[in-house]
């Protein structure tokens, strides 16, 4: 006999339930379409995410916020 025992703590989720799988809004689908780089256009390929690996890098910015996060006047980065 299986017993499905909700916990009101957990937000009436099942216990031992994997909530990454379980998840609407966050589930990868590969039919939706992504965002557009706000700087550049291209294509961005993580969920929730504003700019591209192309120009957040080399910016030093957050590919999701766009704060910036790193120092990158004394680095020498070329695009190879």
């Amino acid at each position: 006999m299986l017993v499905v025992v909700y916990s009101l703590e957990s937000g009436g989720r099942k216990v031992n339930e994997n909530k990454l799988l379980t998840q609407k809004k966050n589930r990868f689908n590969p039919y939706t379409t992504f965002n557009k780089c706000r700087i550049c256009k291209q294509t961005v390929h993580q969920m929730h995410s504003h700019y591209c690996q192309k120009t957040f890098f080399p910016l030093g910015i957050c590919a999701m916020c766009g704060k910036q996060v790193l120092d990158t006047t004394n680095y020498r980065q070329t695009s190879v």
